[in-house]
């Protein structure tokens, strides 16, 4: 059985903080035609890292 799901049109996102000061963060985003924005910040001791990528496609699945 295959389950289908929808992402509401808002940004989830995810923060994990860690004892010696770094944090990270992950932002989804959906976007159109089935893709969304993928948004990644590591943060160590005030110097951040961002990693981002755009509109990942999600292939539609035909049974």
């Amino acid at each position: 059985m295959v389950k289908t799901r929808h992402l509401e049109p808002r940004t989830y996102f995810k923060t994990i903080s860690s004892d010696n000061n770094e944090q990270r963060s992950l932002s989804i985003t959906p976007c159109d035609n089935n893709s969304f924005k993928l948004i990644c910040l590591k943060q160590i001791k005030n110097v951040i890292v961002k990693f981002k990528l755009t509109q990942i496609i999600i292939p539609k699945l035909i049974l």
